[in-house]
């Protein structure tokens, strides 16, 4: 049931600079918040599987602030990842193993769910996903 990952975050949210949630009670730009975690997973493992080079994305959408709670938390996972690196991804991120997925069980009303569409992703330089076709 271990597991470790390092890499990249690349944050953003519907705040017009950077997301005051991450400094405790706030309240957004737009009086809710929508955001996108996006994290690239350069080296990493879980009960033998490798996960260096997956992306994935948690998608969430708050009524309010973090701290409120009461949300819609989604996974994505890039199209890339073998059904092993998946289940693994995807148990990790919804904090079925514990680390920061678990505390999104706080945060959404009915949890973390995996989506399943595949998220398309392209490196190089710089890293880039599309999700606009698939967020409902």
């Amino acid at each position: 049931m271990a597991w470790h990952m390092t890499g990249q975050l690349i944050e953003a949210c519907s705040c017009k600079a950077l997301c005051p949630c991450v400094l405790g009670p706030a309240e957004p730009d737009q009086g809710w918040c929508s955001g996108a975690l996006t994290f690239v997973v350069q080296e990493g493992a879980s009960d033998g599987v490798n996960l260096g080079g997956r992306t994935v994305v948690w998608l969430i959408d708050l009524p309010k602030d973090f701290l409120r709670g009461n949300g819609t938390v989604r996974i994505y996972i890039d199209d890339a990842a073998d059904a092993r690196q998946r289940l693994e991804l995807e148990t990790i991120f919804s904090g079925k193993k514990g680390g920061p997925g678990k505390s999104w069980e706080a945060w959404s009303a009915s949890g973390c769910r995996p989506r399943p569409r595949r998220l398309p992703s392209r490196r190089g330089t710089t890293h880039r996903s599309r999700l606009a076709q698939w967020v409902t």
